[in-house]
């Protein structure tokens, strides 16, 4: 049983994202993702309720059909949300003891000392 739920929901992932991820352009996305959500909780709250394997695989064909559907939408609206970059400045050290600590706490150094 958990390896034909675990294959219905790689399989429909795989095939669902790349069709939903195209439609999901001529939708209002902040609509479609809450609808999404609120999909994907009703299918968790109906989990428990079910008897039969086949109300199982249903509820996880629906429940990954939304999570496909809602995650490359997800992805599209970050950079909508996100400010641009600034330029990138070099990374520095925030200690300036940092080489030293860590040449003391390797553990060359440390079988050394004892």
């Amino acid at each position: 049983m958990l390896g034909t739920a675990l294959a219905i929901k790689m399989i429909v992932y795989v095939g669902v994202a790349p069709i939903v991820g195209g439609l999901a352009n001529l939708l209002p996305r902040r609509a479609f993702l809450v609808s999404m959500d609120l999909t994907r909780a009703a299918v968790a709250l109906a989990l428990p309720f079910v008897d039969q394997a086949w109300q199982v695989y249903l509820l996880i064909f629906v429940l990954q059909s939304a999570s496909a559907a809602f995650t490359p939408t997800f992805q599209a609206t970050i950079p909508d949300v996100l400010p641009d970059e600034a330029p990138s400045t070099p990374v520095r050290c925030p200690c300036p003891g940092w080489p030293t600590t860590w040449r003391a706490l390797s553990a060359r150094s440390w079988r050394r000392r004892y």
